[in-house]
């Protein structure tokens, strides 16, 4: 990976890692960002959920919590929305979200004579009302 150093005289030092897709900066991608003279953590954020990733997450992640193989669960169908919030009109018991409408995927799946709704966005995949909770799901 290159990087892109830009640091000017009196601001701070920020460091871009540059994607594998293209080459080229893609920050929407691939980002990492710090600064170096307060000594601030690393955090990196990995961006890269496109509908095809979001709708194989969700079907394994379903699949594992029925306990069945990932072959056994039928995709139903995946379709652009927008939703009211940026929890995809899905948020954790508790959790609050910014309420702006956010586009991303409805994910239907099926699995022994039910369906299962999962939402996507670029940044997360969450479960929808499953065994009457939502739950983000880990990448």
């Amino acid at each position: 990976m290159g990087q892109w150093d830009s640091s000017e005289p009196g601001t701070d030092e920020r460091l871009f890692q540059e994607t594998q897709i293209s080459g080229m900066l893609e920050p929407e991608h691939s980002l990492t960002c710090f600064r170096r003279k307060s000594k601030m953590n690393t955090y990196t954020i990995d961006m890269s959920f496109t509908k095809i990733s979001a709708v194989e997450l969700a079907r394994n992640d379903l699949a594992q919590r029925l306990k069945i193989k990932s072959g056994e669960v039928r995709e139903f169908g995946v379709t652009d929305r927008e939703f009211p919030d940026m929890a995809l009109g899905a948020p954790e018991k508790g959790e609050m979200a910014a309420q702006m409408i956010s586009s991303g995927w409805q994910i239907k799946l099926g699995a022994g004579g039910k369906t299962y709704e999962y939402r996507a966005d670029k940044y997360h995949v969450r479960l929808h009302n499953f065994k009457g909770a939502n739950h983000v799901i880990e990448n």
